[in-house]
């Protein structure tokens, strides 16, 4: 039991962080494109745009956000980091979820009977989930 409450300990630390890497917009602001509607998302710390706004925007940069985690939102990540970088909304470019095993813990006996054997036991597959975004960081003239 003790390798188990280990095991889960690991996977915990190993599973609940995030990163982000952000590239500032360098150069002359352009018009950029601009869309009369747009899917917006407003649950989080800034603006999340799903399609370009409909006014005009200055970009600041763009945000690579990597969130670790089975409940794990790498938007929300990004629109917490886009905030304390000066943002006042961000464009999602992409954003995906990905699971894949990472390791197995068997904990089992086997019980010899006549001519045959009992397996007993339980197998924990552990999973790492991964959230990525792209954001765009825009700011309103």
């Amino acid at each position: 039991m003790k390798s188990f409450s280990l095991l889960c300990a690991c996977l915990f630390l190993l599973c609940a962080c995030a990163s982000h890497e952000f590239h500032p917009y360098v150069g002359q602001q352009q018009k950029w494109p601009t869309s009369p509607g747009a899917f917006v998302d407003s649950q989080y710390a800034v603006p999340v745009y799903y399609g370009y706004p409909s006014r005009a925007y200055a970009v600041v940069g763009f945000l690579e956000q990597t969130s670790h985690g089975r409940f794990s939102d790498a938007v929300e990540d990004a629109a917490n980091s886009a905030k304390k970088l000066g943002a006042d909304a961000v464009l999602v470019e992409s954003h995906g979820k990905s699971s894949e095993a990472v390791g197995t813990f068997t904990n089992g006996t086997i019980t010899p009977m006549g001519a045959g054997a009992t397996v007993t036991g339980t197998t924990v597959i552990a999973r790492h989930h991964t959230d990525r975004a792209t954001v765009v960081l825009i700011k309103w003239p």
